[in-house]
């Protein structure tokens, strides 16, 4: 990408062109960013509650000296900028911006980053840094807004994370008996060659539905995770049906030297500034966190997903009572062509399900806990997890169950993968043997 030249307006307004409109073109109905934007700080965004500029202080700080330039007040952008250079002497891009300021005041500033940046690439980097962050600034969602994957969450879910790659962002949602409010918004990095992982090594963050495998601290890793890691179970169920590998997959901090990372600047995980990691941190259980990963998000109000989770409730109810009819035909209808379970085809798996139920008297199915999200990057693919009470006259079991259920051609929903929910040993693969040994119970050599 070209640097854009400067146009009348001056050095600091040209800068500020060449910043945003060069960058970041926005169409023309997009908002103005809010009054507040150049005030200081507020309380709720230092505490992480969601607006429509990110959730801490610094990228308020940064964005807020950006308008001071557009509207040319050189002074208060050059003092904006002061400060959050002085708060994080780490933070690149603010670095960069401060630079530019204080040279545009001794010469005329013929694009942005011309102040002492020699590494093209790195700069390309900081530019798309810069915009991305602006945009949020600009677009981002209301706060009566979720995003659309989020169809149901269990009892024992208390948050939820969900990814943005292409925005660079991710949220948490704090689950209060079903209703979402969003408690964290937060710049993050992600693969160097955008989202969709298929395969180890192409340096792509997975796009899907995960859940938090554990959590890795500090003390258990190199400095370049910074404030610790949250691994997440990639590749999950449908990623190894589809024979999408790799491993190692984290929600991590950045070295202590560094502030923020660019958006595209991992290996595949989701790399967060630290001190939004510890936010995160607080907040966030051991395990089983949900992790929604998309490929962008589609934001919508609440009642939006109520049609789908009771449309999912239902069909769930009727596949339930017709495991418990006895009625071999009627169960077995809810089951894809496509159904593929421990190895196991749609065939072979329902002539194991005929012998076994062959030696009843009956059968009793409750679930309870159930969750519920859309697929990204999926068309009409619901993931489904809840806790299983199955009695029946011969044997019973309590189990955690995960199911995939996918809309079929004729409008019907079918069961296309099912198994019991748990991790594997690939999604601990490449964790400190220490922190693998706490969170699976292994005693031993590694």
């Amino acid at each position: 990408m070209r640097f854009c030249e400067l146009n009348r307006r001056g050095p600091a307004r040209g800068l500020i062109l060449a910043v945003v409109l060069c960058l970041l073109p926005l169409a023309s109905e997009a908002a103005s960013l809010v009054d507040a934007l150049a005030a200081p700080v507020s309380a709720q965004q230092r505490n992480g509650a969601g607006g429509s500029i990110a959730a801490n202080s610094e990228e308020a700080l940064l964005v807020a000296g950006i308008e001071a330039l557009d509207q040319n007040r050189l002074e208060d952008a050059v003092m904006l900028l002061e400060e959050l250079v002085s708060r994080r002497p780490d933070f690149q891009l603010a670095q960069l911006v401060y630079a530019d300021l204080l040279s545009a005041r001794v010469r005329p500033l013929g694009r942005f980053g011309s102040f002492d940046v020699a590494a093209a690439d790195r700069l390309e980097a900081l530019r798309d840094e810069a915009r991305r962050r602006l945009a949020h600034s600009r677009s981002a969602p209301a706060e009566d807004r979720i995003p659309e994957n989020l169809i149901l969450l269990g009892r024992d879910q208390k948050h939820v994370i969900v990814v943005d790659v292409p925005a660079a962002r991710l949220y948490l949602f704090a689950n209060d008996g079903g209703k979402l409010t969003r408690v964290i918004d937060q710049y993050v990095s992600s693969g160097k060659n955008g989202a969709r992982k298929l395969r180890e090594g192409d340096q792509r963050t997975p796009v899907g539905v995960y859940f938090v495998t554990g959590r890795i601290p500090h003390a258990a890793l190199p400095d370049f995770y910074g404030s610790g890691a949250l691994p997440i179970n990639y590749p999950n169920e449908w990623d190894m049906r589809l024979g999408r590998s790799g491993y190692g997959i984290w929600i991590h901090g950045v070295p202590t030297d560094t502030y923020s990372r660019s958006p595209q600047a991992s290996d595949g995980c989701i790399a967060v500034a630290n001190n939004d990691l510890e936010s995160l941190l607080g907040m966030v259980p051991n395990t089983n966190a949900p992790v929604v990963i998309a490929d962008g998000v589609r934001w919508v109000k609440p009642d939006a997903v109520q049609s789908k989770r009771q449309e999912i409730k239902a069909m769930l109810e009727t596949w339930r009572k017709d495991w418990e009819s006895m009625s071999f035909d009627r169960y077995a209808r809810h089951y894809s062509r496509a159904f593929v379970s421990d190895g196991m085809g749609r065939f072979a798996w329902l002539e194991k399900k005929r012998r076994t139920n062959a030696a009843k008297t009956y059968v009793q199915v409750n679930f309870s806990n159930l969750s519920a999200f859309s697929y990204p990057g999926e068309e009409n693919l619901v993931v489904v997890t809840f806790d299983q009470d199955y009695r029946s006259s011969n044997f019973s079991d309590a189990t955690k169950k995960r199911q995939y259920w996918r809309q079929e051609s004729d409008g019907r929903w079918k069961i296309i993968f099912e198994e019991e929910a748990r991790f594997l040993d690939v999604h601990f693969r490449g964790l400190p043997y220490s922190s693998r040994a706490k969170l699976t119970g292994l005693q031993g050599s590694p």
